[in-house]
């Protein structure tokens, strides 16, 4: 039990850590390209939020933030680089406005902000909530990737089996519930400002508007923060541009500041 809960997560490797959380209906395996290669010059540690993959549903009110710092707690980490794409750059952030001395280095890819004023995306979150609540969680599964976000990745043949099958044996199990997770306060976007650790932005060249739009506007408010954008790929850079993503992870990681 972590925090409370059962977190599944895996170790690899040796050297710094280094943290990656995974986006949203997605887990830990979404990182399979980053292990091997990252695993040569760090501990990486990946594992699945609560509610996803593996790791227990909520029951109680609980913050993303609190499990990644007991889970580091866990496996004796004292400091970590903290990687998060999408929802995971969402919780990266907060975990380094929440715990900054347990960060060294932030890498955002392509993520979102908590305090965003979401429209479209927020409309379309919507109408998976009324596929799930209305026709079941198969047919939520199949809006939700009929999204933009995946549209580049679904569109790489070798890939896109790899993202069926991980959204697919997704629960749906946030789109049935109210999510009881506590975010901080005021809203990360409004406290971007005030991260001084040393931080990557990066972004898919075919990004969606409006995450393109909460990538420019982190890139602006976290001071010194350093802006990437992988060419041709667009939301899951990780997995459309793996070589490229992890060649810009190992530059950041082990540039001296």
């Amino acid at each position: 039990m972590i925090n409370g809960a059962q977190i599944h997560y895996e170790l690899s490797g040796a050297g710094e850590a280094l943290v990656l959380i995974h986006g949203n209906t997605l887990d830990l395996r979404m990182w399979a390209p980053q292990v091997e290669a990252l695993s040569r010059r760090f501990q990486v540690l990946r594992y699945d939020l609560r509610g996803f993959g593996k790791s227990s549903l909520p029951t109680g009110p609980y913050s993303h933030a609190g499990d990644l710092m007991a889970l580091l707690d866990h496996c004796g980490i004292r400091q970590a680089h903290v990687l998060g794409l999408s929802r995971g750059g969402l919780i990266a952030a907060e975990f380094a406005l929440t715990y900054p001395e347990a960060v060294k280095r932030l890498i955002l890819a392509d993520a979102g902000i908590n305090g965003y004023p979401w429209k479209a995306f927020a409309e379309f979150n919507a109408e998976v909530v009324q596929f799930a609540q209305t026709q079941g969680v198969d047919a939520a599964r199949k809006h939700w990737l009929s999204s933009g976000l995946f549209a580049p990745a679904l569109a790489n043949e070798q890939l896109a089996p790899t993202v069926r099958k991980i959204v697919g044996d997704y629960s749906g199990w946030h789109w049935l519930h109210a999510d009881p997770q506590r975010l901080v306060a005021p809203s990360a976007l409004e406290q971007l400002s005030s991260i001084q650790t040393p931080t990557l932005v990066m972004v898919g060249e075919h990004e969606i508007p409006e995450f393109q739009d909460v990538v420019n506007i982190t890139h602006q408010r976290i001071p010194n923060a350093k802006m990437v954008t992988l060419p041709g790929v667009g939301h899951l850079t990780n997995l459309e541009a793996p070589d490229a993503f992890n060649d810009h992870v190992i530059e950041f990681l082990t540039l001296r500041h």
